[in-house]
């Protein structure tokens, strides 16, 4: 079975990886530690990267998506060093944990969403012509957005912690207001280890199937032969109506897991004393669509939110298209 990927060159991921690597390397060896970057996980995702066979070619989907994930947050902040104000002996706890590419409750992926947080509301600005200072150095605060939104990020690890956590971060950035670190709070979720992904699955390998048989009918015309090039996966993948099928089942499945977690009393007291004014919530995964041919991974991540509706219509509509601009990146 072979490996189809449209959107990342697999040299050129791997060549961004050494530099995350090597970048970590020198902050450990700034602090003072003794870690080898060699002897932790990323070393191991390294090797699982460089030996693709039929046998390892879903986990190899696996782990080149970490790879990416961890090229976008990591490399963004060497290169923009200057704009984010963090200390080196959090940052790089991202190296702690197992290799073990389905584990979803290591404790680095609590930091790795705190930081692609941050890393979104700075590439936001960054897009608007405006680069803003990120503070990441706040021992009380997980990201300080330009002293005026405190965000308190939540990786929820299951269904029955979940009330809690939102309350917990609500009353947290409340905290930060109150201490003028921030003008306003916002709460962000990543519900990635919460969503129903296997009911996703399904859906997803039977779209991907319907229309890989029906360009598999419509290359034997000419001009689809042409366009195809023999290549069925990608003609799917990359069809309009496909994405957008699976796009918004995605976005249906994490809005209704957000829904059927919270309370009625949190949303409705959001934004009451008009300090912590929205919710953002995310899923972030991997999904592998497969022909009798090829094994075909496409990174997804989904992006919903709940604003207080005690916004007045303009502060509403302008946070709003903020949190629209965060849907950027890997």
């Amino acid at each position: 079975m072979s490996f189809v990927t449209s959107k990342h060159n697999i040299n050129e991921v791997k060549s961004n990886f050494d530099e995350v690597c090597d970048f970590l390397q020198e902050l450990l060896d700034k602090i003072g530690k003794k870690t080898s970057i060699k002897a932790t996980k990323l070393n191991q995702y390294k090797k699982q990267l460089d030996n693709i066979t039929n046998e390892n070619i879903e986990n190899y989907a696996k782990t080149l998506h970490i790879i990416q994930r961890y090229n976008y947050i990591v490399l963004t902040i060497k290169n923009n060093r200057s704009y984010f104000d963090f200390k080196e002996e959090v940052l790089i706890k991202i190296i702690e944990g197992t290799s073990e590419i389905d584990d979803l409750k290591g404790k680095s992926h609590h930091l790795l969403f705190e930081l692609e947080m941050a890393v979104r509301f700075f590439q936001l600005s960054k897009n608007n012509g405006t680069p803003t200072k990120i503070n990441l150095s706040e021992s009380e605060c997980d990201v300080i957005f330009d002293n005026f939104f405190a965000i308190e990020c939540k990786y929820i690890e299951s269904e029955k912690n979940m009330a809690n956590n939102i309350k917990k971060a609500i009353s947290q950035a409340t905290d930060r207001v109150d201490k003028n670190q921030a003008k306003y709070g916002l709460v962000a979720l990543d519900l990635s280890n919460i969503i129903d992904i296997e009911k996703i699955n399904q859906f997803s390998q039977y779209v991907f199937s319907d229309f890989y048989k029906k360009m598999t009918e419509l290359s034997k015309n000419s001009y689809v032969s042409e366009i195809t090039n023999g290549n069925i996966e990608l003609l799917v993948i990359e069809n309009n109506h496909f994405k957008k099928i699976i796009k918004n089942f995605i976005a249906s499945e994490l809005e209704y897991c957000f829904y059927k977690n919270i309370s009625k009393d949190i949303l409705k007291d959001l934004g009451s004393d008009m300090k912590v004014i929205a919710i953002i919530y995310q899923s972030k995964n991997i999904f592998l669509f497969q022909s009798e041919k090829a094994l075909t991974p496409i990174n997804n991540r989904s992006l919903g939110y709940f604003i207080s509706d005690t916004l007045p219509n303009k502060a509403y509509n302008l946070l709003e298209n903020l949190i629209h601009g965060l849907a950027t990146g890997t």
